[in-house]
């Protein structure tokens, strides 16, 4: 995961984080962010009347801190977290002026600086996705059950997939060579092309690990920002008391 990564950190960091656009720069791409933040993290606390201005988050997957700058303004403090080293140095450099992040690269599974049940909110958003196998998704849904505060909130949208998915999965790994010949190589790697769950699957993982499961389908900001809606199914609750 770590070596994939970090080629793409340095072939073309800001594109392999959001594809829709091949170039983006500092403005737009950190503006994109915003929008995203907007859209499923604003909406999310108001819809719960909580102020997270006092609160710890955790951010799983940052890149190069599209998001992370975003809830900067809106978190007391945020650990934002990647596998590829080449991402977390872009990130540091991006937002060197901010106080109240701590960017950290680990091995894709945990969050070993983080001491248990420390965090008031964890979020995931799209990086499972892209994780290689279902253990890794599984090990880091776990880490953030330890890390969560009892009755601390997350909300992530793991990989969902039905038998048709998984097909047309496998169609667009033999398709994509021939519509995208520049960078197609690192795109249909297990690390980018991710893998899948049943909706069954992801909630027995998430009961497992005492976490409260709610769904909703919403729109990540995509409409406003570049004219094309994408929704997005995501899972959130609660760490619910209990032996981790």
């Amino acid at each position: 995961m770590k070596k994939e990564w970090d080629q793409r950190a340095s072939k073309n960091a800001y594109h392999f984080v959001s594809t829709f656009r091949e170039e983006w720069d500092d403005e737009s791409f950190y503006r994109w962010g915003e929008v995203q933040t907007q859209a499923v993290i604003d909406k999310f606390f108001e819809d719960l009347k909580i102020d997270p201005s006092d609160l710890i988050v955790l951010k799983i997957g940052c890149g190069a801190g599209r998001m992370s700058r975003a809830l900067a303004s809106r978190f007391k403090l945020v650990y934002a977290y990647d596998v590829s080293d080449r991402y977390i140095q872009i990130a540091k450099k991006k937002n060197s002026h901010l106080q109240n992040v701590v960017f950290h690269s680990n091995d894709g599974l945990s969050f070993p600086e983080i001491a248990d049940e420390s965090i008031d909110f964890c979020f995931s958003g799209w990086t499972m996705r892209h994780m290689p196998t279902k253990q890794v998704v599984i090990k880091n849904i776990e880490d953030m059950s330890r890390v969560l505060k009892n009755g601390g909130l997350y909300k992530i949208d793991p990989p969902i997939g039905t038998v048709r998915a998984r097909i047309i999965s496998k169609v667009v790994k033999f398709v994509l060579p021939l519509l995208d010949r520049h960078n197609y190589k690192l795109k249909l790697t297990p690390t980018y092309r991710g893998t899948l769950f049943t909706e069954k699957e992801i909630l027995a993982i998430l009961s497992r690990y005492n976490l409260s499961v709610n769904t909703v389908v919403e729109d990540d900001g995509s409409k406003r920002f570049y004219g094309k809606r994408s929704m997005n199914k995501w899972f959130y609750g609660r760490k619910e008391k209990g032996t981790y």
